[in-house]
């Protein structure tokens, strides 16, 4: 299963310079968080960018960059080389490379496995890192201005874990059945195990599940308990008045 979470932007370059547009790993968790089920298990987390630039000179653009990082600050991000400037964890670089005269260039598509930056459950907590946003930097060598475009979609694969669920000495016998939850359920028994005669005095009657179930986060073994109870007989007279032993009632 996977889910897709997109935001389009719009900057405008003027001139020789650089813009961006950051977002923190905060507000990407949040969302993650709003979109994935609480029991899921996620399996990658992909940033996907796409982009257009629209060029209103007639001459063409060289030089032009776009540079992904994970920052601290937007400005760290910014830079025609794929160390960036500052503190950054570099995520991908385009450039140099150069926009179309009065009109509209494509810019390249990239996409970035970015899982190890965030939990594996929900809350989806970001892990170790150092870096609190992830920040666009466009920079450009041209003298006028340009129209930049770009797509940012994060795309979260994510799975519903199943476990084994085995019941154990239902029947008092060391009987076995198994059953197949999702994570986070609370899984129960069909039925009520069945009680047992113990001896001529002693039925065993089910009583409780050890250990005591809850929601399933891995595989489990639950094993019945049964509580002896005193058997009960009918006990008819005859008018010879001899004493017959009657039908156990279990």
């Amino acid at each position: 299963m996977a889910i897709s979470l997109v935001s389009n932007h719009e900057m405008r370059l003027s001139g020789i310079g650089e813009v961006t547009w950051g977002m923190t790993l905060s507000d990407i968790r949040t969302k993650i968080d709003n979109e994935v089920p609480d029991n899921a298990k996620i399996t990658k987390i992909t940033l996907n960018f796409s982009g257009k630039s629209y060029n209103n000179n007639i001459l063409k653009a060289y030089n032009e960059y776009v540079h992904c990082a994970l920052t601290n600050s937007d400005s760290e991000a910014a830079s025609d080389t794929a160390g960036g400037k500052g503190n950054c964890d570099n995520l991908f670089m385009h450039g140099p490379y150069e926009i179309n005269g009065r009109g509209t260039t494509t810019l390249p598509n990239k996409s970035v496995d970015i899982t190890k930056y965030f939990g594996e459950f929900s809350p989806h907590n970001i892990q170790n890192t150092s870096y609190s946003r992830l920040t666009i930097a466009f920079t450009s060598k041209a003298v006028y201005n340009k129209d930049e475009t770009f797509s940012l979609s994060i795309d979260v694969t994510y799975e519903i874990p199943t476990y084994t669920i085995t019941w154990k000495n239902f029947d008092g016998k060391g009987g076995t059945k198994t059953t197949t939850v999702n994570r986070g359920t609370v899984p129960s028994y069909s039925g009520t195990p069945s009680s047992y005669v113990q001896d001529w005095q002693y039925i065993n009657v089910f009583d409780s599940w050890s250990p005591s179930v809850v929601a399933a986060t891995g595989d489990a073994t639950y094993t019945a308990q049964f509580t002896p109870t005193l058997r009960k007989y009918v006990i008819t007279r005859y008018d010879t008045n001899e004493l017959a032993e009657g039908i156990p009632i279990s």
